[in-house]
């Protein structure tokens, strides 16, 4: 099976499966965005923007004030929620947010991930302000 021809039957699947996953991340982004606004103590940073949502990943750096990213992790984990911290070899990012020594948060909307884990995750994030 070669996947270089444009017309070859696998080749479309896999591009009509990249676009619906594509689509799925964006929608769960989406929604992220509408849902984190709500907690006034953790900034969002990169593209913010509900329309946009298909310039960046599904991937969100937070800043969650008054604690480290670390201490979120920490957190988090306990609610049995996955989140990463530090600075993910860009530096250049933290450094632009001041936050060489502590990092980020990091977490990620991706096509196996659900509307209501994030609903969860932001229940969770809320009892930290």
């Amino acid at each position: 099976i070669s996947l270089s021809e444009k017309s070859s039957p696998t080749r479309k699947n896999l591009e009509l499966a990249y676009q619906n996953i594509t689509e799925y991340e964006n929608e769960l982004s989406r929604y992220f965005l509408n849902k984190i606004w709500e907690l006034k103590h953790i900034k969002v940073c990169g593209v913010t923007n509900t329309d946009d949502v298909h310039k960046r990943t599904p991937t969100f750096a937070l800043i969650v004030k008054n604690k480290t990213s670390h201490q979120v992790a920490k957190y988090l984990a306990k609610h049995g929620i996955l989140a990463w911290s530090g600075h993910f070899y860009a530096l250049d990012v933290v450094r632009e947010y001041d936050l060489e020594k502590d990092g980020l948060l990091r977490i990620g909307m991706l096509h196996y991930n659900t509307k209501r884990e994030i609903k969860e995750l932001i229940s969770v994030l809320k009892l930290l302000a």
